[in-house]
């Protein structure tokens, strides 16, 4: 009787345990969520787009005083793309990398740097307060234009 109560409250037991436990999410390796807290705002589009062939999947990686932060979301190149952070104030450089989806090889490639924007860099201040939205807009020459804004 004694093994049989035994058994029966290391059952209830384990029951017990495997409940508790059942709430917990599994470790997700996925994308990391970008916090809804940013003092830094890049969107980048190319208006320079006139042919849906030429209308490539891409990416921007950001770089940071010199150290690479992270990427804009992937579209289309007529598309907007965003990235946002958390900058300390100061003065920043702000420098960037345009990645295409090779269709062949099936990743995404750095094109040539004569296909890179020109410039490819721009130097801004983060102030105490306030979000700074940089607006990247690419022509049809490939020349870059940015637009600073502070909210």
């Amino acid at each position: 009787m004694r093994r049989e109560v035994f058994i029966a409250s290391c059952i209830v037991l384990c029951v017990l345990i495997g409940c508790a436990g059942g709430g917990r999410q599994p470790a997700d390796d996925g994308p990391r969520v970008i916090s809804r807290d940013y003092n830094f705002m890049l969107v980048a589009q190319n208006l320079g787009i006139d042919d849906p062939d030429r209308d490539l999947r891409c990416y921007y990686k950001v770089f940071i005083d010199k150290v690479e932060e992270g990427r804009t979301e992937i579209a289309l190149d007529s598309q907007k793309k965003y990235f946002k952070a958390t900058l300390r104030p100061n003065r920043h450089l702000l420098k960037v990398e345009k990645w295409v989806l090779d269709q062949r090889q099936e990743k995404y490639v750095k094109p040539n740097n004569i296909d890179q924007p020109r410039p490819d860099f721009l130097y801004f201040d983060v102030p105490e307060s306030g979000t700074v939205s940089v607006e990247l807009i690419i022509d049809r020459t490939g020349a870059a234009r940015y637009q600073v804004s502070i909210d």
